[in-house]
Parts: structure tokens; sequence; C-alpha cells
């Protein structure tokens, strides 16, 4: 269990260290080339992460183990495969077009709305209101 909140810890360290400045101003600001290369860097560190809590909790029988699964299992699930980098810096752009949301962090954006939204279809007010929800919540 301490293997695996350790993990997650390291996660979530490593995504407020590296991304704290990666905001709209700085994704607007970006060449489209830039943007693709974030995206697939932040892709790869976000499965690769996923895989790691996912093989730590199936080798691991503690308490927490059940709720560790559905986490993974969640974040695995939010992740829109099928899109091409391509398309996810599309929907970036699209969102952080709006100037209401450059200042949400793009780790933020991609975790919390481009992922799920891409994969579930998400309606404009649908992302409006999760931007929304963040901006409140990091303020």
């Amino acid at each position: 269990m301490k293997k695996i909140i350790f993990a997650l810890l390291l996660c979530l360290f490593a995504t407020n260290v590296f991304c704290e400045e990666h905001d709209g101003r700085w994704w607007n600001s970006s060449t489209p080339s830039q943007k693709v290369h974030f995206i697939i860097g932040f892709s790869e560190a976000y499965i690769s992460s996923l895989s790691s809590i996912a093989y730590a909790v199936s080798v691991m029988s503690n308490v927490g183990e059940e709720k560790s699964k559905e986490y993974a299992n969640s974040r695995f699930n939010n992740y829109p495969y099928g899109y091409t980098y391509g398309e996810i810096r599309d929907f970036v752009d699209n969102f952080y077009s709006n100037p209401q949301y450059r200042t949400i962090r793009i780790s933020l954006v991609l975790e919390y709305i481009v992922f799920p939204a891409l994969k579930d279809a998400w309606s404009k007010a649908e992302i409006d209101s999760k931007a929304l929800e963040l901006i409140r919540f990091f303020k």
C-alpha cells in the first residue's frame, strides 16, 4: 500500500512541478510542433504512470487494493485511445481560444477535460462546466 501511495504522490508531484507554468498562455505561444511534442510526452507519462500503479496493485494485497485498482482503471478508461496527437492538439487549441480558460494548467486540462471529453463526446456545455469548476477550485 505504501508503494502505491508513493507512486500516486510521485505522479502528482511530477505533474505539478513540470507543468506549473504550462497553462493556456504558454500553450498559445507555442508552435504546433511544440504542442504535439508536449502532448506526446504527457500522454506517454500518463499511461506509463498508470501502468506502474496497476502493476503495483496487481502484486500487492492490502486493504486499499480495490480503491487503487478503481483509480487506475478509471484513469486508463479516460484516455482517448484512437485519437491522433494532432486531434488532441486541435481540441486543446480550441479550448484555449477562450481567454477565460488560459489560466488553467495544461496538465489539468488534458486529464480532466480533454481526455474524457474526447472519449465520451462531451457537449460544449459539459466542457464549460468542468472548466469553470477547475477555475473555481484552483483559484
